[in-house]
This record gives structure tokens, sequence and C-alpha cells, in this order.
């Protein structure tokens, strides 16, 4: 009886909150009972709106079989449902992975004279052979990044809207979607056949939109020779691999989202901390700056640095492409790496909610533009924000410098 009182106080409370969904009784693995309405959802947890107009967050794992079941229909039948509640996110996982993952040699492909290999969720092929121990350190690499994507309490896991406006005659035109079951990763060892695949200058990897696969060179990962013959270190270069298959995982979002996110959140995942299956993002803030000083040599560690956050947030694709023809891509990186990191760890509360309201909005067919200006500007100019993403790393006494700054008596 006092469970049965105590539900119904709930219901009442939840009901003049809403009356867009149904109210229901959730039930945990354990059989203990919550009544709510369903808010959001992404695959991984589920957002309550409860008594009191408050929202809980639960994991899906803790939910009943039943009402996992009943998240799956409503997804469906919702598909612009939000995915993360702003209101109530979740607290940013600490780590996420599940260890070494399985991988089997298939038959040699004569035709293509080719080597491959398969995981749960990857296609890789090389042209020349390789260690099957190399080949599974690669896998979890690309398979422990694509779970953090699901994981990440960001909505990217979320379809785009399927189609762009046209800033020319304000039509809305359909967008291709990556249909593809499986990750296609094509290695090569040959660095001729690595360019003719479309290989920038000096690149020891990029991601193919057109063919929809990542392309990496082996031979900047330091495996080398007719049998992939490596050096110990080659897992050193882990972060190439986290970059491009993060690209290659937001593969439908790539037209909706600004070069400086694309950029930048490849360059955020890739500073990760990275072991065995594993991805650390307890002390992202210290990764990060060791990140960022990977290519820099004989520099002061704690003076980095970065463009003004307007130069880089209205940076076009094409800029950003001619800049690195021209110049060494540092900078660029380096800043649209801050600049995620700080709207994911620093910005409002620190819990990714304008980031995610941001995505979310871009996924409702919001302009980036416009979405940006009302969940990540927020009324804030852009010297604003960049006072906002200074004042972090100064508290830090790392010193964010714009090129040409430098005083060299300080």
């Amino acid at each position: 009886m006092i469970r049965l009182v105590l539900c119904l106080t709930l219901m009442s409370g939840v009901a003049r909150a809403s009356e867009d969904e149904p109210l229901r009784f959730w039930k945990d693995t354990k059989g203990r009972e919550i009544v709510g309405e369903l808010v959001a959802s992404d695959g991984v947890r589920v957002t309550l709106r409860i008594a009191d107009n408050s929202k809980k967050v639960l994991p899906l794992t803790l939910l009943s079989v039943q009402d996992r079941e009943f998240i799956s229909e409503w997804r469906k039948e919702h598909p612009r449902a939000p995915w993360v509640d702003p209101e109530a996110m979740p607290a940013w996982p600490q780590e996420i992975g599940r260890g070494e993952c399985e991988v089997k040699k298939m038959p040699f492909d004569a035709s293509k004279a080719e080597y491959k290999w398969c995981s749960k969720h990857c296609d890789i092929r090389s042209d020349i052979e390789l260690p099957l121990t190399v080949v599974r350190d690669m896998a979890t690499i690309f398979e422990t990044t694509r779970l953090a994507i699901q994981i990440l309490p960001l909505g990217l896991a979320a379809s785009p809207p399927g189609f762009m406006v046209s800033a020319r005659d304000g039509k809305k035109y359909r967008m291709m979607s990556n249909n593809s079951k499986l990750l296609r990763v094509q290695l090569y060892g040959n660095n001729q056949l690595f360019a003719r695949a479309g290989a920038p200058a000096g690149s020891g990897g990029f991601y193919s939109s057109i063919g929809n696969r990542t392309v990496l060179s082996l031979s900047n990962l330091g495996i080398k020779g007719a049998k992939g013959v490596s050096r110990k270190d080659y897992m050193k270069s882990a972060f190439v691999l986290k970059h491009e298959i993060t690209h290659h995982l937001l593969h439908d979002w790539m037209v909706y989202l600004p070069i400086w996110f694309k950029e930048g959140f490849a360059e955020y995942m890739g500073a990760v901390p990275y072991n065995q299956g594993r991805l650390k993002f307890a002390s992202i803030d210290l990764s990060l700056h060791k990140y960022l000083n990977k290519w820099r040599y004989n520099e002061d560690p704690n003076r980095i640095p970065i463009m003004q956050m307007k130069e880089l947030m209205t940076r076009t694709p094409g800029e950003w492409s001619a800049s690195l023809r021209t110049g060494t891509p540092i900078l660029e990186y380096n800043s649209a790496a801050v600049l995620v990191h700080f709207f994911i760890h620093h910005d409002g509360k620190g819990n990714a909610a304008y980031l995610a309201a941001y995505l979310d909005a871009i996924r409702q067919g919001i302009s980036p533009s416009q979405a940006e200006k009302t969940h990540l500007l927020r009324g804030r100019s852009y010297e604003q924000l960049d006072k906002e993403v200074r004042q972090v790393w100064e508290r830090k006494k790392i010193a964010l410098e714009r090129p040409g700054e430098f005083d060299p008596f300080k």
C-alpha cells in the first residue's frame, strides 16, 4: 500500500509536467520500480522526468528487458526526440573500453593482392602481410574508439537530419548516409600506393569520405618490411588511428559540422590516453597539454600558440585545407583541440551540456551557425570566448598565446 500511494503521488506530480509522453512504471533488474516520463535515450542511457519535474538518468543495463524493448520502439517512433537531455547530463566517463578485441584472418584476396582481417565492426585490408598481433592492436583501437563515440554523452551516435539547406536557393537536399555495417580500413606498406590512394602530402593517414574508408601508412606507424616487421614502439602512433577512425565514425555528420569541430574532436579523441583497449578520460587536461606539445621541440611547453576563436570558428574547410598546404598544421589542430576540450570540460558547468545541445540542434535541422550562436556563444562575443578559454589554462600556469605575441624577455 505504501508503494502504491507513493507511485500515485509521483504520477500526479509528473502528469502536470508534460502530456507528450505516457507515464509508466519502470522496473530495474532487481524488480525495483520508479514512475516517470521518457524524455531522452541514446542507446546507452535513458532520461526520465519524475516527481517535481526533476530528471533522472539511468543506464539501460539497469532496466528490465521489457523496458529496454519499450525504449527501442520509442526511439523508432520518435526519431527526432532528444538523445541526451542537456538539463540532466550524465557524468563524463572516466574510462571506456572492453580490452583486447577478437580478430579473424580472412583468406588472401589474390585478385586485389590484399591481406584481410575482420573484427566485430572492422574490415581491415593491407597490401603487405602483417602479424596478427599488430592487426589486433590496431583493430582494438578502432573498436574502442567506436565504443567511445557510442557512450560519450553527446548524441554523436545519432543520425543527423539527412538533408542540407542550400545557401543558394534555400531548398532542402537529401544527403547520402554511410550504410556500411563495417568500418573499412585500408593499410599501405607501399608509400606509392598510399599516395595514389589520395593521401595528402606529408600525411600519415586520412579518411576518404568518397571511398568510405580510413587509409593509413604503415611506415608512418613504424611498420615496415614484406611481413610487417615493426619497431616496438609503433603504438606511440595510436593517436593517428584514433584521429582518423573518429572522422570515419562521424561520416554522416561530416557535411553538417564546422571544420573546427570535426578536426578538434578527432584531436580530442587522439589526446585521450589509451592502453590495452581502454580510453582513460580521468586526467584529460593533463593529457591534452602533453598532446599539444607532441610536435613542438625546444619550445616552452607552457606557452602554446593558438588561433583567435573568431578566426578558428569562422574558418571554412577550404581555408583550412589551404592553410595546411602552405604552412605547418600544428596551429590549426592545436587550436581546434583546445576549443573542443573547453566546450566539453570547462564551458558552463563543465558537463558538456551546451555542446550536446548544439549537436542536437544541428540534428534537428537547425543551421550550425544558428546552433553555435544559441548554444555555444550564448550572447558572448568571440573575444569573450577567447578570454574564457585562456583563463582555463592560466589557472594551470599555461599561457595560450596568439602567434607573434611571444616576448623573449618574459
